[in-house]
């Protein structure tokens, strides 16, 4: 019984350890693939539009809905020189670096906007109502989230 229940506490310490690992490789890609894609949104802002930015290998698209409820789509088409001006803009304004914390707890009100990096290892970027930033990294994502605002209505 005793072999039993020490095997239980080992095996539990190994998950606990293998599970509470943060991942410490947060890197964007050195290259735009086409697995890769930045998605930008806003939600829960009270005039419902609810917008949000898609940037994928060969295009940028921008979809909202206006006062009246309906959809509003543009996109432009992506370069390879975007492409590469967008990942260093990214690792020039230390992306891999930023960070925010859940606030637990039920909020009721509020917006919140996120940046995330798909078909890479680097966490979404969240700010908001329901997020905890603290002044660098709140500075790294209202700077990267104009940026690409800016980009997607070029």
């Amino acid at each position: 019984m005793k072999k039993l229940l020490a095997i239980c506490f080992s095996l539990t310490g190994l998950c606990l350890l293998a599970c509470g690992q943060k991942n410490v490789n947060t890197k964007l890609p050195e290259t735009w693939n086409k697995d890769f894609t930045i998605r930008v949104t806003i939600s829960g802002n009270m005039n419902g539009s609810h917008p949000q930015t898609i940037f994928t290998y060969d295009s940028c698209v921008h979809v909202s809905r206006d006062s009246n409820g309906n959809r509003k789509r543009e996109a432009i088409a992506l370069t390879q020189k975007d492409r590469n001006e967008i990942l260093q803009f990214l690792k020039r304004n230390n992306v891999e670096k930023f960070s925010s914390k859940y606030k637990r707890g039920r909020i009721l009100d509020g917006s919140s906007r996120s940046i995330c990096f798909f078909g890479s290892d680097v966490p979404c970027m969240e700010v908001g109502t329901s997020y905890r930033v603290g002044e660098e990294n709140a500075e790294i994502f209202r700077t990267v989230y104009d940026y690409l605002d800016s980009f997607s209505t070029k």
